[in-house]
């Protein structure tokens, strides 16, 4: 009776304590400014991921329920902001949308010169096309898109950690990818970037099944398909090829196998990527009536090569001059290389260096994503399009240690390769590596980065989890496999 009477009197205590909680949150809101709710709704975000987290591992729940906190949590963080805050987009995010309403509407008619210069303006659209048709052509369409992209995310980001850190680990690392202020932010844009992230850690995760296959027709399987992920990606960005590239040398260099079988695995790897290529030509021919550019990297090296290694006006107008007088896409790209080349020619090697490094400021995109997510339409139901400061505030708190502590990680993980460890985190640090040296000489918008928060929160997680449960004696043992 005791035992019933003290139950009774905490749900009481329990009920009292939630009631005046509750009205004291409401009372709160309901005169708080816009900047005071955002910060006051991103933390109840924090605070449903953490009970979600404890939950699952308290109860040992099974594999199904962790999948669908995966899937349910992230989506609606995403759908929070995107259904509340109406986002406008800058020049190039709403070219894509516009495009693919376009093409939605009228079909692919007319020559599209421009669009077949840069290969993705033309297939994203077409991308997004498909699905307009069927759902109209509402700004949700691409939204939608990218909320499924960062769910897939967040359950890949736990099946591959959880093999590496456990379950509890794992999940609030895939739940951390959604709680990412950009990632909430840049899917409710018409943005290539998340899907193509997607596209890239989706052919990362085949490429470690392959791995852990237990024969040589399920290995050259899997890399068939991760060979075929990546090859899509070059729909939404054309950077897959350094994920391709960054396989292929740890493939060749970290990995302790056969020869044959390398040799192999690289050969259906490269073909695969081949024949996806020569089908994204195609497409961008069927879409724009031009044959793709022999190289499309001529009038990025181009910009990348100016003072600010960014768009301006005086390229942009020398662009123009050069695209109404051009006869084919592949003629503007190589005039761009040609000039591109001579630009850093005059610069010199070490100018040319130093010109790369000065752009490293460009990976800070915090103000970028700050400007991103103020630039609303004023109807918005949860309108703050005056709280820049606040979402540049909240943005740089979880950005900037995320991302300067994936570095230390990245360098750590190549310093372990070194060492003679085998490790599947290592494609992604030369991934990046890769990225960080070409982006150096070409064209840098703070967009472009977007995507590469996926990886830096996946390897952060990864390297603090490795870091807190080394033992004393061995942490600087780079040849130790944890």
């Amino acid at each position: 009776m005791q035992k019933i009477l003290k139950r009774v009197m905490l749900l009481a205590a329990f009920g009292v304590f939630s009631v005046i909680a509750f009205q004291l949150v409401r009372i709160s809101l309901v005169h708080a400014d816009n900047g005071t709710k955002i910060i006051f709704t991103y933390l109840l975000m924090i605070s449903s991921a953490v009970f979600a987290v404890w939950f699952a591992v308290k109860y040992k729940k099974g594999l199904f329920i962790k999948i669908f906190i995966l899937v349910f949590l992230p989506l609606i963080y995403q759908l929070i902001f995107s259904l509340n805050v109406r986002l406008l987009y800058e020049n190039d995010l709403n070219f894509n949308f516009i495009s693919a309403v376009r093409f939605t509407e009228n079909g692919f008619g007319s020559p599209l010169m421009y669009q077949a210069v840069f290969p993705g303006t033309a297939t994203y659209p077409a991308f997004l096309m498909l699905f307009m048709k069927i759902f109209g052509t509402g700004r949700m369409v691409p939204i939608a898109l990218n909320h499924i992209s960062v769910t897939c995310l967040c359950v890949m980001a736990y099946l591959f950690l959880r093999r590496k850190t456990g379950d509890a680990w794992a999940l609030g690392s895939g739940l951390f990818i959604a709680l990412h202020p950009f990632i909430i932010i840049y899917s409710a844009t018409c943005n290539a970037e998340i899907i193509f992230g997607t596209l890239i850690f989706s052919s990362f995760l085949s490429f470690v099944k392959s791995r852990e296959a237990d024969s040589l027709p399920k290995r050259i399987r899997w890399i068939a398909v991760s060979a075929g992920l990546c090859g899509v990606s070059g729909i939404f960005r054309p950077l897959g090829i350094v994920f391709a590239v960054a396989l292929l040398i740890y493939l060749f260099c970290c990995v302790r196998e056969k020869p044959a079988v390398k040799l192999t695995s690289a050969a259906v790897f490269a073909a695969v990527l081949v024949l996806f290529g020569a089908l994204n030509s195609l497409a961008v021919k069927e879409i724009t009536k031009y044959d793709s550019p022999s190289g499309s990297y001529g009038w990025n090296l181009y910009v990348g090569a100016s003072p600010t290694g960014r768009w301006n006006q005086k390229d942009a107008d020398t662009f123009t001059a050069v695209i109404n007088s051009a006869e084919s896409p592949s003629q503007v790209q190589e005039y761009f290389a040609r000039q591109a080349f001579e630009r850093y020619r005059e610069m010199g090697i070490l100018g040319a260096i130093r010109h790369g490094l000065r752009k490293f400021d460009s990976w800070f995109s915090a103000r970028y994503m700050a400007d991103t997510a103020s630039y609303q339409d004023p109807s918005s139901p949860f309108y703050s399009g005056d709280a820049r400061g606040t979402y540049l505030t909240l943005i740089t708190m979880v950005d900037l240690p995320v991302f300067i502590f994936s570095l230390f990680v990245c360098l750590w993980v190549l310093l372990r390769s070194a060492g003679g460890r085998e490790d599947s985190l290592t494609v992604l640090v030369l991934y990046l590596l890769g990225s960080f040296i070409l982006l150096m000489f070409l064209e840098i918008a703070f967009r472009y980065t977007v995507s590469y928060r996926i990886f830096f929160s996946l390897i952060s997680s990864a390297g603090l989890y490795e870091i807190t449960n080394r033992r004393k004696s061995g942490f600087l043992n780079l040849r130790e496999n944890v």
